[in-house]
């Protein structure tokens, strides 16, 4: 056989190969045509934030490319302008087979969806990790096989900002990213838990707080968005806080004590249960304070939540004191990572800082 006819043998035979790698992505993606697509999905498909794409492989790994809508051809997928309805993307998924091998949901700011990604595949079979994401995934939203059908899909919603999580989060817990105002989800229908969309907010929150404990450390980048507001009084902001939909009718809403509340004693008796109830999800991890939880963490968790209300420290500062957990002594200086070698702030001071997203930290594992 001649070079030329070995060459293009190989080629062929590459060929091959990389279509019976693609062949089942491809099928999945196409799956939900001529099928009635779950109710559930109906507040997505209401949302024009569409796409098409196309698989792709290097032999190895399985790439989705988004496509442009008109011409066809690779095209950044945050491209407001060129997302469009579901019946649209739909039409050309039909019309345009051996082109667009199926349709995906951007996340983008103009909308409150999130999306969460976890590649169970990833993790060790018996680890802590995989103990974890299995409970997270009985989170009671609608959920999706991904296109590798090794994986999860949980749809959400973020009506709140959420400062600390930024556009998206990858590497958490090994398996997960998050999606909120960029990238997209190679959407396939295929209903892993029947449930109404729901708000994420907790969800988020527990993924978060899970990959810190297991040693990880959040990847975050100065904030250069629009921050909460500073100039509210603290009664104001507690309410808003109080009536967040993960919040609302909860335990927790205890945490964020009115001033009415404090001399009142069944208020008393219902914030003390719930702070009980807070920390012990955070056991001590033989830090010197000698305190029989990790206050570091119960710290972070609430500012997280008042960060996305106000960005003024001393309502922070204020709600601790009223819980009873400020530590005075704990506020020794942190060097600012956003001002090395001009500024040192306090404990609190970095702690709500970070929880606002403007300071930087060192990358997740």
């Amino acid at each position: 056989m001649s070079d030329l006819h070995a060459a293009a043998q190989e080629a062929a035979d590459r060929q091959a190969r990389y279509e019976a790698i693609l062949a089942p992505y491809i099928a999945n993606g196409r799956a939900f045509l001529g099928q009635e697509v779950n109710e559930h999905f109906r507040p997505l498909m209401n949302c024009p934030s569409w796409l098409t794409y196309r698989c792709e492989t290097d032999g190895v790994k399985v790439k989705k490319t988004p496509l442009h809508r008109d011409m066809g051809c690779a095209h950044n997928g945050d491209d407001v302008a060129n997302h469009t309805k579901f019946s649209n993307a739909v039409y050309l998924l039909r019309n345009e087979p051996h082109k667009r091998h199926g349709v995906g949901f951007a996340f983008t700011p103009a909308h409150p969806f999130v999306g969460i990604d976890i590649d169970w595949y990833k993790l060790v079979e018996g680890s802590a990790q995989q103990d974890i994401v299995a409970d997270l995934l009985k989170f009671p939203t609608l959920t999706t096989r991904s296109l590798s059908g090794k994986g999860f899909h949980l749809w959400g919603y973020l009506h709140t900002p959420m400062p600390t999580l930024g556009a998206l989060r990858q590497g958490l817990l090994g398996c997960i990213e998050i999606y909120w105002s960029r990238r997209f989800f190679a959407t396939t229908f295929d209903v892993w838990r029947d449930a109404p969309i729901v708000d994420a907010t907790k969800l988020v929150d527990r993924i978060l707080d899970k990959h810190v404990e297991l040693g990880g450390t959040l990847d975050q980048t100065p904030n250069s968005g629009p921050l909460p507001p500073a100039n509210l009084d603290l009664e104001t902001v507690l309410i808003e806080v109080r009536y967040m939909s993960s919040l609302r009718y909860q335990e927790q809403a205890y945490l964020f004590p009115l001033a009415s509340e404090l001399g009142d004693p069944i208020a008393v008796a219902r914030r003390q249960k719930a702070l009980a109830n807070f920390v012990a999800r955070y056991p001590e991890a033989g830090r010197a304070d000698g305190l029989p939880y990790d206050a570091n963490k119960v710290d972070m968790s609430i500012a997280r939540t008042l960060a996305q209300k106000t960005s003024n420290e001393a309502h922070f500062i204020e709600v601790l004191r009223r819980l009873g957990i400020l530590r005075p002594e704990r506020n020794v200086k942190h060097r600012d990572a956003l001002n090395v070698g001009e500024k040192q702030t306090g404990y609190y001071a970095y702690t709500f800082r970070k929880a606002l997203g403007l300071v930087a930290v060192d990358k997740g594992v």
